[in-house]
């Protein structure tokens, strides 16, 4: 797989266009197939921007044999010179693969392959085939003669690599352990692994696979309401690259499919497809979209349930007699105004941690809908924070604003937010006469959210500009910083 950062290093070392570093990628996210056919790890090299050598920038090792390669290459660069059979291939565009007469398909030595996009050179796979030896079979074969076609495809830039695989996910993809046929241009099967035939009695097949024609036997054991996909269709057709499912009454397989369409190849117009029992992954994935639809229905009744509470406080403050207990209803209002303003927030996605800036707007936006004319901004940023710490600080920087929109007077209060490695500062400043009266409920949540929950400190700075800052901090951990 590519390593973090690879895409950076093609682009400051050598002189690829982005389309060949995409194209490259794609490459590495499917190659594993190819190294376990070819019972071999490979390595891509790329040149450099100065074409004084190649450098190593993925490796994968084979799941069908012991590693060749102790060692990570990665990061590796071999000047011009050094490794005659990668610069051959590089030079000349062609394979450096030498095999004996005795036994075709076994690599003598190191084998390097071009890599084209297109017309245009951009890289080579070094193959360097595991030293332990394998009593050759049938099995063995077909996996060795796939090999030699995938990676003549490649060095010839034909395209061989599975449609639709961006949907599937790297460590849910089949791999060549899991099960392998092959057909061929008449789409009838011609090899069968015992894992591939295993997985087909989980689907309910009796009979044997070789000699059967696949789309035919796929269209009756496919169970799916709708019938079997289009993209299955084409799978089970041959001379197709794609991925697909079939949904039997039991049991769920995974296909994934590599037309070898190599001109004059010994193999002629073949397909493998490779399969994988994926029953339990995706009865996990229904259970997940059940559960995330669940979510959803509950999030959005709460929501509406929110609204309703808010309606009744309206409607019971408007009723009320006293002053005061008119004043209660409307704090109540508020509260309850802002917890929906952040479940809102939370709610689009299930997430652990939760934008900090997106909190506050959405804060004061509700606090617009108070209707005193004041105007309130937000400056700075807080990024990222896991949501523990951002509901209990975005309730508070409510609390203050609602405070100074209710107590000073003024007509512009300012959020005004600083983050550091070690903490995050708040200050709530308003420009109006400045703190009236005593502290009220909505001072002393402040306090117990910031000193209790968040382990911070909340003051008020003395200043000799007219109106009241309110100031929030709270120190981040290390996990915490990183989130930034």
């Amino acid at each position: 797989m590519l390593v973090p950062g690879v895409a950076k290093v093609l682009e400051q070392r050598t002189e690829l266009a982005p389309p060949d570093i995409e194209f490259l990628t794609l490459l590495v996210d499917n190659w594993a197939v190819v190294a376990d056919l070819a019972f071999s790890d490979l390595v891509l090299w790329v040149p450099t921007w100065n074409e004084g050598g190649l450098l190593a920038v993925a490796q994968v090792r084979a799941s069908t044999a012991a590693t060749s390669l102790a060692e990570d290459l990665v990061g590796t660069f071999s000047p011009r010179g050094r490794n005659v059979a990668l610069d051959q291939a590089a030079a000349v565009g062609r394979a450096n693969a030498p095999r004996t007469l005795t036994d075709p398909l076994a690599p003598t030595g190191v084998e390097a392959y071009p890599v084209r996009h297109g017309n245009e050179f951009i890289g080579v796979i070094a193959r360097h085939a595991s030293r332990t030896s394998r009593v050759a079979g049938q099995l063995e074969q077909v996996y060795l003669e796939s090999a030699d076609a995938i990676l003549a495809m490649i060095s010839r830039g034909l395209p061989w690599a599975p449609h639709s695989q961006d949907s599937v996910d790297s460590w849910d993809r089949p791999r060549v352990g899991d099960g392998l046929i092959r057909i061929n241009a008449r789409g009838e099967i011609d090899y069968a692994s015992p894992n591939a035939t295993s997985a087909f009695r989980r689907l309910g097949l009796a009979t044997g696979l070789v000699g059967q024609s696949l789309n035919p036997l796929v269209r009756k054991l496919d169970e799916s309401p709708a019938g079997p996909s289009k993209a299955l269709d084409k799978v089970t057709r041959g001379g197709y690259s794609g991925i697909a499912d079939i949904h039997g009454s039991e049991a769920t397989i995974m296909i994934s499919s590599v037309a070898l369409n190599v001109d004059a190849d010994a193999v002629g117009e073949r397909t493998i497809l490779i399969v994988k029992d994926v029953t339990a992954v995706r009865a996990q994935q229904r259970a997940l979209l059940s559960k995330e639809a669940t979510i959803r229905e509950i999030n959005h009744r709460v929501k509406n349930n929110l609204q309703m509470v808010n309606s009744l406080l309206r409607i019971q403050a408007r009723r009320a007699v006293h002053q005061e207990t008119r004043d209660a209803l409307s704090d109540a209002q508020q509260r309850i105004s802002a917890i929906s303003a952040i479940h809102d927030v939370l709610s689009k996605d299930v997430v652990t941690n939760v934008d900090v800036d997106e909190l506050t707007d959405s804060i004061i936006i509700a606090a617009a809908g108070e209707g005193t004319g004041a105007t309130v901004e937000r400056h700075g940023s807080g990024g990222q924070l896991p949501t523990g710490i951002a509901i209990p600080l975005a309730m508070s920087i409510s609390e203050l604003v609602h405070n100074a929109l209710e107590h000073s007077r003024g007509d512009l209060i300012t959020i005004d937010i600083q983050r550091t490695e070690r903490e995050l500062v708040c200050v709530v400043h308003d420009n109006g006469a400045g703190m009236l009266g005593e502290p009220g409920l909505g001072l002393s949540i402040v306090g117990d959210l910031v000193v209790k929950e968040l382990r911070g400190e909340f003051e008020f700075l003395s200043s000799d500009e007219p109106g009241t800052s309110a100031a929030i901090s709270i120190p981040l951990a290390r996990s915490v910083q990183v989130l930034g």
